[in-house]
């Protein structure tokens, strides 16, 4: 675990959804994994070093789901680890793919494969309100037909982490049950 100056239980949907207010009418402008954790970036794209980064990046190690309003989820975390057609191919791996999840992301956001990342240019994915709980669950509801869900579930791991990719300042982080900023 990392050092955290948690928030009190109470305090903490209120601090949650400050922390993640800079979101709030920022575009959905990537989205990456690194294993099995989901990364999302938001705002426009810039240079940081040599890489090309949105201006806030959501890391997903928790439970998740993208959710259409009208028909239903879309995808979420476990599907990294269904193949994409069944039965799986002899020696298939998930991260060798291709996964369930990545196919179904690739519906809605085209993949740069140079980048190794999906890019959004839709104003469905800009971020209208943000809702949490105590517990960290989050939700994040987009201007077009979707929301975001976040479920974290572990009393030890982290769960989900806010920062600004090329920027030292703390990241706001919520892990076994406590959310504050990381020190």
């Amino acid at each position: 675990m990392s050092s955290l100056d948690p928030v009190p239980y109470a305090e903490a949907p209120r601090a949650i959804r400050a922390a993640l207010e800079p979101l709030r009418g920022l575009r959905l402008r990537t989205v990456t994994r690194a294993a099995e954790m989901l990364t999302l970036g938001f705002g426009e794209l810039e240079m940081v070093g040599k890489r090309q980064v949105a201006q806030y990046a959501l890391n997903l190690q928790a439970p998740w789901r993208l959710d259409h309003l009208a028909t239903g989820t879309v995808t979420g975390r476990s599907d990294v680890w269904e193949p994409l057609e069944l039965p799986a191919p002899d020696g298939w791996h998930w991260d060798e793919g291709p996964n369930l999840r990545d196919h179904l992301l690739g519906q809605l956001f085209p993949l740069n494969e140079a980048k190794r990342r999906f890019e959004n240019q839709s104003d469905d994915f800009i971020v209208r309100e943000i809702e949490a709980t105590a517990a960290g669950d989050l939700t994040i509801r987009f201007a077009g037909p979707y929301e975001f869900r976040v479920l974290p579930q572990s009393t030890r791991q982290e769960a989900w982490r806010l920062l600004r990719p090329g920027d030292f300042s703390p990241h706001f982080v919520f892990e076994a049950g406590r959310a504050g900023y990381e020190q």
